[in-house]
């Protein structure tokens, strides 16, 4: 019980992180806006990044780790299911737009959240030896 508390407790940690972390993200793409198109910008991402990432991301994460946690490749198995997962959703969002991407920016977000997560384990695992 108290390794599900420690692994829920980092995902909520990892989600906060992007939370933050996406808005700026997408002012780095956007990058011809004036000073007052970016505060907007900021605030809408901002808003849309916490319905998102607790709505969306946080549940793949924990699905992720469940279904990764007695393979032998867990690190490839759940950055595939990440990446899936992103990939899924942003083909049916531009899919309703009438096109369809493979490679979006949604996916460099499911990437860095992967990527985030697996440090935070690196971390607590590394913690937990010494």
């Amino acid at each position: 019980m108290k390794k599900i508390k420690i692994v829920f407790l980092r995902k909520i940690l990892v989600t906060f992180v992007m939370v933050f972390v996406t808005p700026v993200y997408l002012l780095l793409i956007m990058h011809d806006l004036t000073f007052s198109e970016s505060i907007g910008i900021f605030i809408i991402s901002f808003t849309t990044a916490i319905l998102f990432m607790f709505l969306y991301a946080l549940p793949v994460s924990i699905l992720a780790e469940y279904l990764s946690q007695k393979i032998r490749y867990r690190r490839l198995l759940s950055f595939f299911i990440h990446v899936a997962f992103s990939i899924a959703f942003f083909t049916y969002v531009k899919r309703a737009e009438g096109e369809i991407q493979l490679f979006n920016p949604g996916n460099l977000i499911a990437i860095l959240f992967w990527g985030l997560d697996e440090w935070f384990r690196y971390l607590q695992e590394k913690k937990r030896i010494q």
